[in-house]
Order: C-alpha cells, then sequence, then structure tokens
C-alpha cells in the first residue's frame, strides 16, 4: 500500500507543478490529494509496524521511527529554504517535495514488507 500511496501522491504533486497559476483552484486540488495521498499512506505506516512487531518492542520500534521522522525536518526545512533563496520559485520546493514522494514509492515497492516478525529473530 506505500508505493501505491505515495505513487499517487507522487503523481498529485507533478499535476501541482505542471499547472498554470491560472487555475489556482486546480492547482489547490491537486494539492491537497497529494497531501492527502500522503498523510494516509503514513497512517498505513503507523498501524502497520505495530501490527507486525513483537509486543515487547512496539514502544521500541515507534520511538525510532518518531526520530528518524523527525530528521526530515531537521535536514528539509533548512533544504526547502535554500531551494526558495537560490530559485526564487516555490516550484524548486514542491518539486523537491516531489522527488521524496518517488524514493519513497520506490522504497516501498522494493522493500516494504508486512509479515510478523517473532522475538527470537529479533534478538
Amino acid at each position: 500500500m506505500g508505493g501505491g500511496g505515495y505513487g499517487l501522491a507522487l503523481l498529485f504533486m507533478l499535476l501541482f507543478l505542471s499547472t498554470s497559476l491560472d487555475w489556482a483552484r486546480l492547482k489547490a486540488f491537486w494539492l491537497t490529494m497529494a497531501l492527502g495521498s500522503s498523510a494516509i499512506t503514513a497512517a498505513g505506516h503507523e498501524a502497520n509496524k505495530l501490527d507486525v512487531a513483537p509486543p515487547e518492542l512496539t514502544g521500541f520500534l515507534q520511538g525510532l521511527s518518531n526520530t528518524l521522522a523527525a530528521f526530515g525536518g531537521v535536514v528539509g526545512v533548512p533544504l526547502a529554504a535554500r531551494l526558495y533563496e537560490r530559485y526564487h520559485t516555490w516550484g524548486s520546493v514542491f518539486g523537491m517535495l516531489a522527488c521524496i514522494y518517488a524514493i519513497g514509492a520506490i522504497t516501498a515497492v522494493l522493500f516494504a514488507r508486512a509479515d510478523r516478525i517473532p522475538l527470537a529473530q529479533l534478538l
């Protein structure tokens, strides 16, 4: 599901980037669909990691994933600012977001699984 959700987010973001500013309502619709598709996919990740991990490690896994997720904010915000300062257009910032969606879709398709992991296999 993650690959499909991020693939949809990528499609909507590319439609957003290719739509003229004259069509502001359509741009707003594409952006809403892209962010909504991404949010739905993120909700699936939250439930999935708690379902497949052993109960003894769900808290650790939740903390680890939240720590890694914060890394995107630490790196992404300054990078977006630099892109905007350099190119003076929000298209470059949203283009970066489209690249992130593409990486997420490819990673999910290649590596994501939803198999239950026995505790003995992790230790």
